[in-house]
Order: structure tokens, then sequence, then C-alpha cells
């Protein structure tokens, strides 16, 4: 939607005045200042996360395998309240080090959330593109990257399908994660 309203745009300026509006229309809604700087409290799935204002955000373009939940542990917290991590082991399974990976990765993080076309899941997730506030590093593609979740892009929401893709290609190449089972 994104390409078609700035190509319009390019046109001409014989409807600036309503491009102008479209455009700020677009960014209002795409780019919400809601989601420019918002904390991670609790990363429910390799896909799906809690941030501190209760809402749940599902990253586009990643199916986490088999639909993997966080299983229900009992947390080990040491005397400050920390919770104590338990390494990574052969007899763990990669689901397993998938959601570790998407723990570390944005627990306690301020993330931006881009939205795209389609916003809102059925179960009444919000749907975005997801980036570390600190580094800027882009959370679903990295997660692909790194071989932890199928690729899944679902139009309309096709922003960042491209760079989805080649992320997932790369762990292809490479092997990595799910791609190397």
């Amino acid at each position: 939607m994104r390409k078609i309203i700035l190509a319009l745009y390019l046109l001409g300026n014989t409807f600036s005045p309503w491009m102008a509006e479209a455009e700020t229309a677009f960014q209002e809604v795409f780019r919400s200042p809601k989601y420019k700087n918002v904390r991670v409290e609790e990363v429910l799935a390799i896909d799906l996360f809690r941030l501190t204002s209760g809402e749940k955000v599902k990253l586009i373009g990643i199916k986490a395998p088999d639909d993997f939940e966080k299983p229900h542990r009992r947390v080990e917290r040491n005397e400050y309240g920390m919770i104590i991590k338990e390494p990574i082991s052969p007899a763990d399974s990669l689901e397993e080090e998938a959601l570790q990976y998407v723990q570390e990765l944005l627990t306690n993080q301020n993330v931006r959330i881009e939205l795209d076309a389609q916003s809102v899941d059925d179960a009444d997730h919000t749907l975005g593109y997801v980036f570390l506030v600190n580094n800027n590093l882009f959370v679903n593609a990295e997660i692909l990257r790194q071989g932890y979740a199928h690729l899944q892009i679902s139009p309309p929401n096709l922003e960042y399908a491209d760079q989805l893709r080649e992320a997932y290609q790369e762990a292809r190449r490479e092997r990595r994660g799910l791609q190397n089972e």
C-alpha cells in the first residue's frame, strides 16, 4: 500500500494536497508513535511476546515450529530476583533453544514495532515487525536468519517480505537451526 501511495505521489503534484494527507495518514497508522519505544515484558512463544502494557504482539513473517509455546516450568531466581537460566544442553530440543534465544533477545528490551496492512490477527494479537531500539536489529529477520522459525509470508502484510525471505534463505544455505533437520 505504501508503495502505491508513494508511486501516485511521485506521478505528479496534481493531487498533491490529497497525496500529502494520504502519506501523513499512512505514517500515523503504520508508524504509530505508540510503538516507537515500548518495552517487552515476557516472551510467550518464539513468535509471540507481551509488552509491559499487557498487549500481545505476534511477529509478522514468523511461524514457530509446530506452534511451539513456552513450557510451563517453575522459574528459579537468585537472591536479587533475577531468573537463573540453565545452560542449553544437547538433550534440549531445538524449539527450547530457539525460545531461549528469543527470550534473551527480547525480554526487558525496548523495541520499535512497525505495523503493516493487517495489524491484528484473529486472536486479537497486534501483528508487527520488531526492531531493537538500541541497535535497530530487525528481530523478525534475525530469528529466521538463525534458523529458529519457519517463514510464513501472509498477504496483505508484505512490507518486509523480501528481507524476511532473504534471511530465511541464508539459514537454509548455512543449514542453521530448523534448516539443518
